[in-house]
């Protein structure tokens, strides 16, 4: 008896984890069904960064870091400064990877991002005051665990999740990277 309670349970949490997993794969490919709309011209630059204009033809691709405001802002800002690492980590390696911060702004919350983005952060960040990025991507769904993501050129989602938190999405976006890196030395060849 105690053994098909105990079988009984092992058949329930994969049953579970198989409609979480479905239920994940059925998010992410609503979220590559279409391109994403930045609006970063009608958001307020906020650092010094994504006030200069960058060259858009080195970048193939860009990793987009959203901060919406609907949980702990205190929280996710201050885990802004291992995606500052993050970046100067992989910009030698990837030169035409761009990564860009869009921070939907709640009420009087300018003082918090403040303190975590100096002059020294080499992301941009884009102040969203007016949630044009929500509003323009009603495919990104509001779960955090979906607002870290990679754009192609054509601002096609290709992939989904935090690589400073989970090691299987830092391999694939190397892979991915690696994979543009080779296309794009065949483009100039």
């Amino acid at each position: 008896m105690k053994y098909r309670l105990i079988l009984l349970c092992v058949i329930f949490a994969s049953i579970c984890a198989c409609k979480r997993k479905v239920a994940v794969n059925e998010i992410i490919a609503q979220m590559k069904s279409c391109p994403v709309e930045l609006c970063i011209e009608q958001m307020k630059p906020f650092n010094e960064n994504a006030k200069v204009q960058r060259n858009v033809d080195s970048i193939s691709c860009t990793f987009v870091i959203y901060i919406d405001s609907v949980h702990c802002v205190p929280c996710k800002l201050a885990r802004l400064k291992y995606w500052k690492e993050f970046e100067i980590e992989i910009h030698s390696k990837y030169p035409y990877l761009g990564f860009i911060a869009v921070f939907e702004q709640p009420s009087k919350s300018h003082v918090l991002l403040q303190d975590y983005v100096n002059e020294e952060f080499s992301i941009p960040v884009f102040v969203d005051d007016k949630h044009l990025f929500h509003a323009s991507n009603p495919h990104i769904p509001n779960n955090e665990i979906f607002h870290s993501f990679l754009l192609d050129s054509d601002n096609n989602i290709v992939l989904v999740g935090n690589p400073i938190t989970n090691e299987r999405i830092e391999d694939l976006l190397y892979q991915l990277l690696d994979s543009i890196g080779e296309k794009s030395a065949l483009h100039y060849l």
